[in-house]
């Protein structure tokens, strides 16, 4: 009798909070992400808190916004861009394996864009560089990011959870679990490539080179490096 009560009561907990949670799903493009019920979506994510700090300006890319709603004295906020512009090498991908190259390409190049990098993993599981850092903005102050990019065969999708520094506890495991929850349609999954069809590629991204002066950078991790440089090298308002 008591094992049948406990029972219950376990699936009445899950089903509760199965209800609590809300998954926003953008079929259009391919990616879902789930939320507890305190999330909502916001119109236009270039006008939410952090957006001209976090968001990248260029008018290609799409981007999504999702705030918490529940009653607090902070902004906290997840962002989600779509970019198919740049498909990351498969000679980059297997460097983001290697955890000392990886982080030390990563505090350089994300200190020049002005972000102090934390720590970050990669799973390759799931093609997802993760990353903890922190930025100060004008007129907003510290904040600390966790950030993921999901790596697809035609581009990325970057997750930046972003919240001030000093409640950055209060939503942390949140943040957390909205990484883990994200969701790439499987028909974009990452595909080597021939490596005559790499070489090409290679060829190409002079070409960002070109576009993204980005100095001496190891490894040679051009077409990474110029991800990094679309994503945060940004003029914000207050700064000019």
């Amino acid at each position: 009798m008591m094992r049948s009560i406990a029972l219950v009561l376990v699936l009445a907990a899950t089903m509760c909070k199965a209800a609590e949670e809300r998954r926003f799903e953008r079929t259009n493009e391919h990616f879902a992400i789930t939320l507890t019920s305190d999330w909502n979506q916001l119109e236009d994510a270039k006008k939410a808190p952090y957006g001209k700090h976090v968001l990248t300006s260029d008018a290609d890319l799409t981007a999504r916004a999702y705030q918490l709603a529940s009653e607090t004295n902070f902004a906290a906020l997840i962002f989600v861009e779509v970019d198919e512009a740049y498909r990351i090498p498969e000679r980059e991908v297997a460097m983001l394996r290697f955890d000392k190259l990886r982080q030390t390409f990563l505090t350089h190049r994300l200190e020049i864009e002005g972000l102090r990098l934390m720590d970050s993993t990669f799973y390759t599981n799931r093609n997802e560089l993760r990353m903890s850092a922190t930025a100060d903005y004008p007129k907003v102050g510290k904040t600390r990011q966790l950030i993921g990019w999901f790596i697809t065969d035609k581009g990325s999708y970057s997750v930046t959870c972003v919240a001030p520094a000093e409640h950055y506890k209060a939503v942390g495991e949140a943040f957390t679990k909205a990484l883990d929850s994200f969701y790439v349609d499987p028909s974009l999954a990452y595909r080597p490539r021939p490596q005559a069809e790499q070489d090409v590629n290679a060829s190409e991204r002079k070409v960002v080179k070109v576009r993204y002066p980005i100095g001496v950078l190891c490894g040679g991790t051009l077409a990474l490096a110029a991800l990094i440089a679309r994503r945060y090298s940004r003029v914000n308002s207050d700064e000019v």
